[in-house]
């Protein structure tokens, strides 16, 4: 899909179009085998923040009712999001708990040179990537905390792969 996709549809639509490609990557990846699923809930809003800056939302808050159709058809699959506002709500809420000084400016500003100390600082640049300290803990977080549900990529891992038919 192109980039400008988004813009041509609302948001409620654009939703259930990215819906409908993960929907149909999902199908390919279980007729290759896969039977457990991680997928990302791709956004920084809260739930049910529907504003002009948190599109992103729409496929969010409608992602589970699809994987759970998606359970539903694909016999013996299990799915777990990652929703990425849970985890960096946490870093944000208490920075120093995680070893961050700064969490408002970028790292590596655009023109700029790199900063010093990469572990201090939660954006990497400014078009809002993480700082690899930040993705770590991300994903430490997704593997053995709270920030994928409804298992952590462990328990997932453990679970049993049961038959749904």
């Amino acid at each position: 899909m192109s980039h400008n996709v988004s813009n041509k549809f609302s948001p409620d639509k654009y939703a259930d179009i990215l819906l409908d490609e993960v929907t149909k990557h999902i199908k390919t990846l279980y007729d290759l085998g896969a039977r457990k699923f991680v997928v990302s809930g791709i956004s920084r809003c809260q739930p049910h923040n529907y504003t002009k800056d948190c599109k992103s939302r729409y496929f969010a808050d409608k992602l589970p009712q699809r994987l759970q159709e998606l359970r539903c058809t694909l016999s013996g699959s299990l799915f777990t999001v990652y929703d990425v506002v849970n985890v960096y709500k946490k870093i944000t809420d208490n920075p120093q708990k995680y070893g961050f000084t700064n969490i408002q400016d970028p790292c590596y500003p655009e023109g700029r040179s790199l900063c010093k100390d990469r572990k201090k600082y939660l954006r990497f640049d400014q078009y809002s990537h993480e700082t690899e300290a930040a993705y770590e803990i991300a994903s430490k977080d997704c593997f053995y905390g709270q920030a994928c549900s409804p298992y952590s990529i462990l328990e997932l891992a453990k679970a049993p792969i049961i038959s749904h038919h």
